[in-house]
């Protein structure tokens, strides 16, 4: 930084964010894939159809500490190709420089109408870093 010039901070008070998406995405064409039947043709596979949406709801509580809610999920338009998808989930970040250096930690809980009970709930839990320089 050039002397003189201003150091930029983020403010001491908390601040709310609220975020909220819709996605919609409808498939008229099959898709002709790379899997082959047992006779060795290509295989045609229904395109997959769906709409999707997610809420978050952040905070920043001082300049290095934030932290955040979100639920999503996917839902087929024609039950086909598509599985029904929710996640349920937060995360907590922590700035020691800045916007230049974040660490972040973040937890999922998924569930998907699956047929095989291995896919019905899963619980995912991710470590991130974003380093600018």
């Amino acid at each position: 930084m050039a002397r003189g010039e201003p150091r930029l901070r983020s403010p001491a008070r908390s601040t709310l964010s609220l975020l909220a998406e819709i996605h919609y995405r409808k498939g008229d064409r099959p898709i002709v894939g790379e899997r082959t039947d047992p006779n060795g043709a290509l295989s045609e596979e229904r395109s997959r159809s769906a709409v999707a949406y997610l809420i978050q709801l952040g905070a920043s509580f001082t300049s290095q500490w934030d932290a955040s809610l979100r639920y999503g999920e996917v839902r087929p338009i024609d039950g086909v190709g598509v599985l029904r998808d929710r996640e349920v989930g937060g995360s907590v970040g922590f700035y020691p420089r800045g916007h230049n250096l974040k660490i972040q930690v973040d937890y999922f809980h998924l569930i998907r109408d699956g047929s095989s009970s291995a896919d019905v709930e899963t619980d995912r839990m991710r470590l991130q870093t974003q380093l600018f320089f």
